[in-house]
């Protein structure tokens, strides 16, 4: 990897982390740590975030967040600080970096 690595400008070299934000998933219990708890289901509700910034920092794209909701309510007429796509489970494919990249 690294041989691989010397033939790039660090400017040229991209990372993209992504991560699952569950954001209705809070505790609910009322055990302490260590105890067994039973019955209940956590809720799925998520939204994936990607970030990307080139190797040498000069470069940062704004946050992705993909999401189900094709109009949610939360951003009627809000500009927001966040590229926003949709995606029927909330999970990334390869197409939807493609365009944000392309655009950025």
């Amino acid at each position: 990897m690294k041989k691989l690595l010397e033939e790039y400008e660090p400017a040229n070299v991209c990372n993209v982390d992504e991560t699952a934000l569950y954001y209705q998933l809070l505790r609910r219990t009322l055990t302490f740590a260590g105890d067994t708890c039973t019955g209940g289901k956590h809720n799925k509700l998520r939204v994936t975030v990607l970030d990307s910034a080139n190797m040498s920092g000069t470069k940062k794209l704004k946050l992705l967040v993909v999401r189900k909701a094709k109009s949610p309510c939360c951003f009627k007429d809000m500009k927001t600080l966040l590229d926003l796509r949709t995606e029927p489970e909330a999970f990334d494919d390869p197409g939807t970096f493609r365009t944000v990249a392309a655009r950025n």
